[in-house]
């Protein structure tokens, strides 16, 4: 199993309470982020954003499964 690093877990805390090592996460394009038209949000399966791929690694296979 392949990881990716998830920054700014600190600012979305409250929706990471509950996750365990091993859970799935979702990867999404966020093409609407002004500063990064290239930045990868981290999203719980419901749907509530975790976190994001920090700037330097968001050139990753969004298909692949890590």
């Amino acid at each position: 199993m392949q990881t990716i690093q998830i920054d700014g877990t600190f600012t979305y805390a409250d929706n990471i309470r509950g996750l365990k090592i091993g859970d799935p996460i979702k990867l999404l394009h966020n093409t609407k982020n002004r500063i990064n038209s290239d930045a990868i949000g981290a999203y719980t399966l419901s749907g509530k954003k975790i976190g994001y791929v920090p700037f330097k690694s968001s050139k990753i296979n969004l298909k692949a499964k890590y």
